[in-house]
């Protein structure tokens, strides 16, 4: 059970293997509670313009995790695709 095992481990490790993308997600709910006022930006459609920038680690994270991604999607579908 996850959730017994989380009460045995230590807080600041849990926040170093947590996903990224869910940490990102907290960080923009934070930011989102912290700013009350209308966001247009989001309201037209271009996402979470506000949110807090990335951190270097996250970056890189990001950004290796889409190019492993990208690199390994199979040619051979893709190419048989019908557009």
């Amino acid at each position: 059970n996850v959730s017994f095992l989380d009460a045995y481990l230590d807080p600041a490790f849990m926040s170093v293997t947590k996903d990224p993308d869910q940490k990102r997600k907290e960080q923009w709910e934070k930011a989102a509670q912290a700013y009350a006022g209308w966001n247009w930006a989001k309201f037209f459609g271009f996402g979470d313009l506000g949110g807090p920038p990335l951190s270097l680690g996250e970056e890189y994270s990001l950004h290796s995790r889409y190019l492993a991604k990208a690199n390994s999607l199979n040619l051979s579908e893709i190419a048989e695709m019908k557009i």
